[in-house]
């Protein structure tokens, strides 16, 4: 089996090691060619992903930021062979399928929209890893029109690269989720590391403050494309922990103890069901 990958930063570069460690052929390319040609020479790619090479491709992901895969997509759209499965990697589905939607039942080639649910705090080709999809999700979001075949393949192609879990969706319902579940952690996490008293944490820190602030560190370029795409959803979450904090905030304010032990006690039966 031979895949592609364009993209090497973070995501890409760990697909690309990931491929290489459970022995499927894989080809790379990249903006900047040199991080590929580094891949290649490094070992976590067997050679370099172009016009030509893509024609023996089963399976080509694109890990870019939304609009770049889009364009990445759409310029290389007529070098698909018949019965390729392209998939991105994006944070966002429901931009980045519509734009593509032109294509669903229109051509030999199949777009399912992707999204691997693992990171790191810092990103870039030198950060990727072959392990770092181990025990996580996949999840996809197929047009209606998407065959079995091609479903039952990523799924296949998913549990070689590591991952646990395949979670097949709609790009509106995995946008609803992914505002709660990453964008809202990201932005919660750096308005609490932008708290004045945040520079002199050493020696008031200890597991609590490290795990806030991990995720602070983003691209802001990339994060604010990815929270600007979904502004809807990630607004509504912000809205309702700021009424859940508010709760919190108002019994502190009125001094009501039992109002304040109330909504711990509801809090931690929350995390037990989670």
């Amino acid at each position: 089996m031979r895949i592609g990958v364009a993209g090497m930063g973070l995501i890409g570069g760990s697909l690309a090691k990931a491929a290489k460690r459970a022995g499927i052929e894989v080809l790379v390319w990249n903006r900047t060619a040199a991080t590929a040609e580094r891949a290649v020479a490094e070992g976590a790619a067997d050679g370099l992903l172009d016009g030509e090479s893509m024609q023996e491709c089963s399976v080509v992901y694109v890990a870019l930021p939304p609009r770049a895969a889009v364009e990445w997509i759409d310029s290389h759209a007529p070098r698909y062979a018949p019965g390729t499965i392209v998939t991105d990697c994006c944070g966002v589905k429901r931009t980045v399928c519509e734009a593509l939607r032109k294509y669903e039942a229109r051509c030999p080639w199949t777009f399912v929209g992707g999204h691997p649910m693992a990171g790191r705090e810092t990103g870039g080709y030198g950060n990727s890893l072959s392990g770092l999809f181990d025990g996580a999700s996949m999840i996809f979001t197929p047009y209606p029109s998407a065959g079995r075949r091609q479903l039952d393949a990523l799924e296949s192609l998913s549990r070689s690269l590591g991952f646990a879990r395949t979670v097949f969706t709609t790009p509106e319902e995995h946008d609803r989720m992914i505002a709660l579940t990453s964008q809202l952690a990201h932005a919660v996490s750096g308005a609490y590391a932008r708290d004045p008293l945040a520079p002199a944490h050493a020696g008031f820190s200890a597991g609590s403050f490290a795990d806030m602030t991990r995720v602070a560190s983003v691209d802001p370029v990339l994060w604010t494309e990815l929270f600007m795409d979904n502004r809807d959803n990630l607004s509504a979450a912000i809205a309702g922990l700021a009424e859940r904090l508010s709760e919190y905030r108002d019994a502190l304010d009125r001094g009501d103890r039992e109002e304040l032990e109330t909504l711990l006690e509801k809090s931690r039966k929350a995390k037990e069901k989670l």
